[in-house]
């Protein structure tokens, strides 16, 4: 997608995708889709935030996933998270206007 033009790796991904999260944190909005490809976006994935305990608990995974808790900058480095994979899903089909059962 990003070879053919349809997004930037450096595109925020609040600017495709509307989340509660990154309305209500400045950071948390600079997330690029770069970082969420290279799993350097700071979220934390476990615990709480894990996908698993996001879906015991009923809640939606994405929403659950990009309401982790920062605990680095978006970029710093690896911090290995599922949730991220899930905001990438959504990102790819904001922008195909498809989804993962499409």
């Amino acid at each position: 997608m990003a070879g053919d033009g349809l997004v930037s790796l450096d595109a925020p991904v609040a600017s495709l995708i509307d989340s509660p999260a990154f309305r209500s944190d400045p950071v948390k909005a600079t997330i690029t889709v770069r970082h969420l490809l290279t799993m350097s976006s700071g979220l934390y994935g476990h615990g709480w935030w894990d996908i698993d305990q996001i879906k015991v608990r009923g809640e939606p995974v994405l929403e659950g996933a990009l309401e982790a808790p920062l605990v680095a900058p978006p970029g710093w480095g690896f911090l290995y998270n599922n949730g991220a994979a899930h905001a990438l899903a959504a990102v790819i089909g904001a922008v195909s206007g498809r989804t993962p059962d499409d």
